[in-house]
């Protein structure tokens, strides 16, 4: 039996929808014919559909068959009791097996209960390394068993994980089943005192981050969950490296609506305080002998998945521009390329362009998709706004200036070499998330960088920023150069900057690229993908 597996639907494709309700019911159809119970899960369109067996079901089998060790589970529990048809291997250790033995861990104590947690800094964000186990209206231990949440955590409900009631604060108040809700981001919701629930964008930074710990130069997206479960565990050899020390371990769910559990051993599934809908919402989910992150799912509120909870670093650079002062360290960046100057600014260690990009990258004649062009294709604009690129000229694909980033052109799976000069000028490179985490990481976190780096003008409806740093932000539109017609309207309201990492949590043609984005009314930072082909903005930090 096949099961089709379908990654994020890029955002603002609506036309998607439809298609996705209707995959949704095959999907259904499929997952009832496997051995996980997976009910709740209901699937998203997207661009980018691949399909792969379902792989944690047993040809004929039931839920019933005897899990396996992975074997690194074998050999780093040598205390864990044998599995048998009635009993998961994850709930014969303690929670403390399931961490990764290399990873040097922070604790944190929840005041509310003094239950304490492992905790583990991941690129710009601290994360709980433990599933979280605070006993709150809504919320079961896997098959009733009170033994099991002190292993795995507790399971909750989506108005359980938002604190809908709004016990612990309003920014997640009235988010129940069958509802809209308008949450105020960050959301504490049920997690303990200056933690948070992950949003989408969230989980995406962390599949991000995963990829780093990948022992080459690049991995495929198929293999980021590796870094992201535990070593012990799942069934059928599925653990990971945990390298990030993320530690997730197969807890299963809680069947939407009546008292049932399924998964556990073969998968987990964490909340995340993104809302898709009145009756459903975004988690990411990971699973047994899959190495993907699914971020594609989309879950029934009702059900009862898993919660991790976490938390922005400490801001490390003051701001040092108000309205009245301005102490920012600036300096000037000359493009000997074509003589065009940029102002650059310090943030932290890093120096950054604080201007878009304006170079006019050489039409290429190998095919290749080196695009780059002005807003309405009128000059006067790109004096203002930079240029716009396709990613294979912002990653220089056609290598005129390095050989890092050769041959990623459009809808092409490529392999760059870490930084990547791309189109920016010597000495400068195409930031990745690395970079751009670090920046977000020296203010104080993506929650509060769109505040603070955008500028108090050219953004409509009052969405302007403090430009606190001197990073100045600008609104401009973005898309293909087709797009220029008159008929888009997006000036204003989004900045959009390219990073120079392929997309890690879709699978198949990888065909896109991560970008961060500023919005008019949004004070945080969104990382999102987009299609190699559109223009988007670029800033260059120095190497």
């Amino acid at each position: 039996m096949k099961r089709v597996i379908l990654s994020t639907r890029h955002p603002g494709r609506s036309h998607w929808r439809l298609i996705g309700s209707i995959v949704a019911f095959v999907l259904a159809f499929f997952l009832t014919a496997c051995g996980d119970d997976d009910s709740d899960f209901i699937t998203r369109g997207s661009d980018d559909s691949s399909s792969s067996e379902c792989e944690d079901c047993d040809d004929g089998s039931s839920s019933s068959v005897t899990p396996k060790l992975s074997s690194s589970a074998k050999s780093s529990s040598s205390s864990a009791k044998s599995s048998s048809s009635s009993e998961n291997y994850v709930w014969s250790v303690s929670k403390e097996s399931f961490l990764n033995p290399n990873v040097k861990y922070d604790s944190i104590v929840d005041a509310r209960d003094g239950q304490v947690y492992k905790v583990v800094k991941i690129d710009d964000q601290w994360w709980m390394a433990e599933n979280l186990n605070y006993k709150s209206a809504d919320s079961w231990c896997y098959g009733n068993n009170e033994e099991n949440c002190k292993v795995a955590g507790r399971l909750y409900t989506w108005a359980a994980a938002m604190d809908s009631a709004g016990t612990w604060s309003t920014n997640g108040a009235g988010c129940g089943n069958g509802t809209r809700c308008t949450q105020t981001y960050p959301v504490r919701g049920v997690c303990p005192e200056g933690w948070f629930l992950p949003t989408n964008p969230e989980w995406r930074l962390l599949a991000a981050a995963a990829d780093r710990y990948c022992p080459t130069t690049w991995c495929e997206a198929s293999e980021v969950a590796k870094y992201l479960k535990s070593q012990a565990g799942w069934d059928r050899d599925g653990g990971g490296t945990d390298g990030t020390g993320f530690s997730a371990i197969p807890a299963g769910f809680k069947v939407n609506g009546v008292d049932a559990y399924s998964g556990a051993d073969s998968l987990t599934t964490f909340w995340s305080a993104s809302e898709h809908d009145s009756w459903n919402s975004d988690g990411m989910t990971l699973r047994s002998r899959s190495d993907s992150a699914y971020t594609s799912w989309v879950y029934s509120k009702g059900g009862g998945y898993s919660v991790r909870c976490y938390k922005p670093l400490e801001v490390q650079v003051p701001p040092c521009k108000t309205d009245s002062t301005d102490t920012c360290e600036y300096g000037t960046l000359t493009d000997e390329r074509d003589g065009q100057i940029y102002r650059t600014v310090k943030i932290g260690d890093q120096w950054w362009m604080a201007q878009n990009l304006n170079y006019a990258y050489p039409e290429s004649d190998d095919g290749l998709d080196t695009l780059s062009y002005c807003y309405e294709s009128l000059a006067k604009n790109c004096d203002v706004y930079g240029r716009l690129y396709t990613w294979s000229a912002a990653m220089d694909s056609a290598a005129v200036f390095s050989e890092n980033g050769k041959g990623c052109g459009y809808e092409v799976d490529c392999s760059p070499t870490m930084p990547v000069r791309g189109i920016c000028p010597e000495g400068w490179h195409l930031p990745d998330t690395l970079d751009w985490g670090k920046l977000f990481t020296a203010i104080g976190g993506k929650q509060k960088a769109g505040k603070l780096l955008k500028t108090d003008t050219s953004w409509s409806g009052w969405g302007g920023g403090d430009d606190a740093y001197g990073f100045s932000v600008i609104s401009v539109q973005f898309g293909r150069k087709s797009d220029f017609d008159g008929n888009r309207g997006f000036k204003g309201l989004r900045a959009r900057f390219w990073t120079s990492r392929q997309d890690v949590y879709f699978t198949s043609t990888s065909i896109f690229v991560l970008y961060y984005e500023f919005l008019n009314d949004k004070s945080d930072v969104g990382m999102w993908v987009e299609g190699k082909k559109y223009g988007l903005s670029v800033r260059c930090v120095q190497d």
